[in-house]
C-alpha cells in the first residue's frame, strides 16, 4: 500500500517538473519565432504529445510526425483534433 502511495507521489512530482520544463521550452520558441508560421518535424512522435503542444501554442504551417513503432503510430493516427488535419502529415518509419 505504501509503495503505491510513494509511486503516485513520485509520478506527480515528475509531472509537475515536466510541466515546468515544457513551459520553458514553449517560452523559448515563442521568443524566437514570435507569430511567424512555423514548420515542425517531430521525430519519434510517440502518441502526439509534442504535436498537441505545438498546435496549442504556435502559428503552424505544417507538422511532420515520424513514428516507427507501429502500435504508437496507430494511436497517433487516431488524433482527430479539430482543424489539425490541415497541418498534420504522419509517417510510420
Amino acid at each position: 500500500m505504501m509503495n503505491k502511495i510513494y509511486q503516485y507521489i513520485i509520478a506527480e512530482i515528475i509531472h509537475i517538473v515536466d510541466l515546468i520544463n515544457k513551459r520553458k521550452v514553449i517560452n523559448f520558441f515563442k521568443s524566437k519565432f514570435k507569430n511567424n508560421k512555423i514548420k515542425v518535424i517531430d521525430i519519434g512522435a510517440h502518441k502526439g504529445e509534442t504535436l498537441e503542444i505545438f498546435y496549442k501554442n504556435f502559428n503552424l504551417e505544417k507538422i511532420f510526425c515520424f513514428e516507427p513503432n507501429q502500435e504508437l503510430f496507430e494511436i497517433l493516427k487516431k488524433k482527430k483534433k479539430k482543424n489539425l488535419k490541415k497541418y498534420l502529415k504522419k509517417f510510420n518509419f
